[in-house]
C-alpha cells in the first residue's frame, strides 16, 4: 500500500484479497450510511407494578409499552452520527413575581414547558449501537398549587372623574366636576399580594449507552401516579 497525491492510496493485490477488500468497503459504508429508526415511549405504571430499569430485550420491552398508562410516543430517524431531536411539548405562561415600576405594579411572566422531548445521536455497528440521549419530561401538578406572596411598595392610583360643561343664555360656561365611585384601593407600601403560581413535576434523564441488536433501554422514576418508565428502542429491523 502506497500513499501518493492528492491522498490517493495505491495497493497491489491479488485478485481474491482484492474481492476481500472491495467487499469491506462496501459493509463499511453501509454502516456509516445506515439509517436508524427510534422510539422513545413515555408512560406511567402503578408502583407496585414498575420494572427495574435497565437493558431489556427488544419483545420484553414492547410487552412493557402495552402495559401503561397514558403512553406518549415520539418517533426519529437519523442517518449514522446525525443528532435529532423531537418533541410533544405546550408552553404556559404564569405570574412569577410583582414589582413596583414608576408606581405601577409590573407583573414578571415566565413561560412553563409542559411535555415530553427527545435528542438522539446514534452511531451504528455491526453488532450494537452506542447512542447519546437527552430526554426531558414535564406535567402538570393541578391539584396542588402553591401560592407565594410578594411584598410591593406604595403604589398610587388616581381618581377618576366626569367634568361637565353647561352655558347659561346670558352667563359665563359653568363646569360641574362630579368625582366617580373610587375603584379598589391599590397595595400599599408594607403590604403583600398573594401570587398563585403552578406547580409540576420534571424529570430529564440523560446519558450514553451501548444498545446490543433487538434490545431497549428502559428508564424508571418516580411519579406523582406511581411510577414514570421511558423506553428508548431501535426499531430499524
Amino acid at each position: 500500500m502506497e500513499l501518493r497525491g492528492n491522498g490517493n492510496i495505491f495497493m497491489l493485490l491479488t485478485p481474491d484479497e482484492e474481492t476481500a477488500t472491495r467487499a469491506s468497503l462496501v459493509e463499511l459504508y453501509r454502516a456509516m450510511v445506515r439509517r436508524t429508526d427510534w422510539h422513545v415511549t413515555f408512560g406511567t405504571l402503578p408502583a407496585t407494578e414498575a420494572p427495574a430499569g435497565g437493558l431489556v430485550s427488544r419483545p420484553d420491552a414492547e410487552a412493557l409499552i402495552s402495559r401503561l398508562k397514558n403512553p406518549r410516543s415520539l418517533s426519529l430517524t437519523s442517518m449514522n452520527g446525525q443528532r435529532v431531536n423531537a418533541a410533544m411539548r405546550t408552553d404556559r405562561a404564569y405570574l412569577a413575581d410583582l414589582e413596583v415600576v414608576s408606581e405601577h405594579l409590573d407583573p414578571t411572566v415566565k413561560v412553563l414547558s409542559l411535555g415530553r422531548s427527545a435528542d438522539l445521536r446514534a452511531l451504528a455497528g455491526f453488532n450494537c449501537t452506542w447512542v447519546g440521549f437527552r430526554l426531558a419530561w414535564a406535567d402538570p401538578l393541578a391539584d396542588s398549587p402553591t401560592s407565594e406572596v410578594s411584598s410591593v411598595g406604595e403604589v398610587r392610583r388616581p381618581v377618576d372623574s366626569t367634568v361637565t360643561l353647561k352655558k347659561d343664555e346670558a352667563g359665563p360656561v359653568t363646569a360641574t366636576v362630579t368625582p366617580t365611585p373610587a375603584p379598589a384601593p391599590a397595595p400599599q407600601r408594607g403590604e403583600s399580594v398573594a401570587i398563585t403560581k403552578p406547580t409540576w413535576w420534571t424529570w430529564q434523564p440523560q446519558g450514553e449507552c451501548y444498545l446490543p441488536s433487538q434490545s431497549a433501554l428502559v428508564l424508571v422514576a418516580e411519579h406523582p401516579a406511581g411510577r414514570a418508565v421511558i423506553v428508548l428502542s431501535e426499531t430499524t429491523p
